[in-house]
């Protein structure tokens, strides 16, 4: 019993905490940045850069256009890659099939090291007919 007190005090101080972060209870979201020494403006650029970072992240993602066949041993295998400004590149060698995860451009699935012009090149296929890659910088 004296537990189950404790445990309920302790997620009510919890609650307060939240409360009071996201300006209820008479404290106000301004009072924190003073607190913290940044001015209105400075919390509001210091937002703005993040959402612009979030947006260089998602746009790492491209989206392409992929010809592909299927073996007989029933394997997808891209051939061709068209880029999202129209340019169409052959897949010379795929070396590489694998789940796993684009941790630049985000998402995950099949990911397929290709071999094109003589680089290596990563392109992800998500499932749904969807496949992406990574943009460069």
């Amino acid at each position: 019993m004296v537990v189950h007190e404790q445990e309920t005090k302790r997620i009510a101080n919890v609650r307060i905490a939240m409360n009071r972060i996201r300006g209820r209870n008479g404290v106000q979201v301004e009072d924190w940045n003073q607190k913290a020494g940044l001015s209105a403006g400075e919390h509001q650029n210091t937002k703005q850069t993040s959402n612009e970072s979030q947006k260089q992240e998602r746009s790492a993602k491209v989206y392409v256009t992929v010809y592909a066949k299927f073996t007989t041993e029933g394997i997808l295998l891209p051939v061709q890659v068209v880029w999202e400004d129209g340019r169409s590149y052959e897949i010379s060698r795929v070396t590489d099939i694998r789940r796993a995860a684009s941790l630049k451009a985000g998402g995950s699935g099949m990911r397929y090291t290709c071999i094109v012009f003589g680089r290596e090149v990563h392109l992800y296929y998500e499932g749904q007919n969807l496949w992406f890659m990574e943009r460069k910088g």
